[in-house]
This record gives C-alpha cells, structure tokens and sequence, in this order.
C-alpha cells in the first residue's frame, strides 16, 4: 500500500491494451484501498505499508477500472473510510471497469511527461461516447490540454465527471484541466461525431512474441521501450528475426474507402526493413537508415476499403528498426 507500488503497477499496464479483449483482461493485482496514509502500521519499511492518500486512492482504483483489471479488494472491508466505500461502490466507476462487454483497456493517446490522457470506447465500439482519464504521475500538478482529435471525437463534447457524479459542462477542440500531483481525473465524454483515427502509435499495437520472463533485449522479443525522441515518448524494439515477432494493429477503422499514404517513423543506425501487410496481404517492403533514435519517414500508398483492417509490420529472418507510430 504504497504510491510508489501503485505507479509501478499502472507503468507496467500504460502499453498493454492490445492484449485486453472479452474474457482476456491485463490483471494488475489486488487493490490497496482502504489503507489510509498516516493509519498504516508496516513491517516492511520506507517502501512497504506506508498507505495511500485520498488523492492517490482515486487515482489507483479509477486506473484499475479505466484499464478494466480485475477488481479485489485487500484490506479488512470492516473498517473501510467511508471515502473508500463510496469510491469501490462507485457505479460510473464500476461501469467503466464492466465496459458494457467491450473487453477494452484504455490506452494512451496523449503524453506530456508523466501526464497521460488514456481511452477507450463506452457503449460500442466506434461510438461517440469514450471514457477518458487524466492520470498525473508526477510529482507536482499538471495541467493537461486534452485534444480532441486525439479522442478521435468532434463536434460538441459533453463531459461527465466520474468521480464526482456530475456533469461539468461542454467543450469543443480542447480542454484544459489541473490534476494535482499523484492524481487522475475520470470522464465519460459524448460528442457529437466521431472521427476516423488516424494515429496508431505503436507500443499501442499487439506484439505477438511479447513477454516479461527474459529481458526483452537479451530474447530480441518485441517491448516498448521509453525513447525520448519518439512521438509519445515511447517506441517499439527489438521486432523481426522471425515471422512472429511482428507488430500488428488489430482495428484499424477506415470510415470511406479510398487511397492513403500510410507513414512509418522509424529508426536504425543500419539499413533495416519490413513487410507491410495488410488483412493477411503483402502490399510492400519498406526499409530505412538513420542515426540511432532519429525517427524518420517511410511510406506507403495503399487502397483501403472502408471497415476494421489490421496492418501487420514483420521480418521473417532479419532485425527490424524501432517503430514510433504510423498515421495518414
């Protein structure tokens, strides 16, 4: 029951959101509600039970509920803060955690340092209604400037404060919020369209031969990996040196049919390539050569009927660059 525990959890689920479908969901261990900062007696030291705030109490199960983790409860429930309980019997919270059998974890579509906007879907997929979280993992307040577009919502938006159980107004392009330190604010947001995405990052995709047992380099097993330079601070390595050690975006939703230039940023000190592959289709081979974390363009015209594709990146006998994001 410690904040230091908590973020490590949430860090270790922020890019595992491509593995989260009906029946299959990401478990990041029991919760610590319930076991108040300054109340917690521990055997463990400075980086034991030292408990959590109210603050963090929040931030801790609506993570949990936004990622869709199984929900168990640690503490003696005869003597949850009355906070507490009002907080785990939350049912905006809970149906974000439930998700209407949509089987979906939110996943990260903004990044400001330690401050992330995550989504996902509310009703249906595709809808125009998606739950969206502001989690500050910093240590001191952030203030998020959350685009829509990145929600892939437009028009109007109205917002729903979880959390609190209220609406808390209209907004339209962007909205800016305060979140304290170790903190998270939760919403349902409805608008009045959604819009076709058009911005995958990758550690967004699902890696096939991802695993935690060796490390990621030692096993050359695809692993997203923080890189500065990469558009939302994080990039894929290790890819290729086999069919399935590939990349794969599973829903790629295309609204009308048409020909897009699908970019690839991409990086490698030595001329590395991939195989592009749509629906199970070879459509082209791609490579590049940059210096190492420099992310430049490679491209692709491709026809795409409108519908759900999924865009596969592999190499069957060589190493591949380190992927950053694809967009159109």
């Amino acid at each position: 029951a410690s904040w230091r525990s908590v973020r490590k959890l949430i860090g270790e689920n922020l890019y595992l959101s491509a593995y989260a479908s009906p029946g299959h969901y990401n478990d990041m261990d029991m919760l610590e509600v319930g076991q108040r900062k300054g109340f917690v007696k521990s055997a463990f030291g400075k980086h034991g039970d030292i408990g959590l705030t109210e603050t963090e109490e929040v931030t801790h199960f609506g993570l949990w509920c936004m990622m869709s983790s199984p929900l168990l409860i640690g503490c003696d429930v005869r003597t949850l803060p009355a906070f507490t309980k009002r907080l785990i019997t939350n049912p905006y919270l809970l149906a974000m955690n439930q998700n209407r059998g949509l089987g979906l974890q939110g996943y990260v579509a903004q990044r400001a340092g330690s401050a992330y906007v995550l989504v996902k879907d509310a009703d249906e997929l595709f809808g125009t209604a998606r739950y969206v979280a502001l989690y500050n993992a910093g240590d001191v307040e952030h203030e998020f400037c959350v685009r829509s577009a990145a929600l892939d919502l437009g028009g109007r938006i109205s917002a729903f404060d979880l959390v609190e159980r209220a609406d808390v107004g209209e907004f339209e392009d962007r909205l800016f919020l305060t979140v304290p330190a170790h903190g998270a604010r939760f919403f349902r947001f409805e608008a009045e369209r959604r819009l076709e995405r058009t911005v995958y990052e990758a550690e967004t995709a699902f890696l096939t031969a991802y695993q935690e047992i060796r490390p990621a380099k030692e096993a050359y097993t695809a692993a997203p990996e923080e890189v500065a330079s990469a558009s939302g601070g994080v990039a894929v390595r290790y890819l290729g040196k086999g069919a399935g050690n590939d990349l794969v975006w599973k829903s790629v939703r295309v609204e009308k049919a048409g020909r897009r230039t699908l970019t690839f940023l991409c990086s490698s000190a030595e001329k590395r390539g991939f195989t592009l592959e749509i629906d199970g289709r070879k459509v082209a081979e791609l490579s590049v050569q940059t210096q190492a974390d420099v992310f430049e363009p490679v491209t692709a015209e491709v026809e795409l009927d409108a519908g759900v594709h999924a865009i596969r990146l592999s190499n069957a006998t060589a190493p591949m660059p380190d992927v950053d994001v694809m967009f159109w």
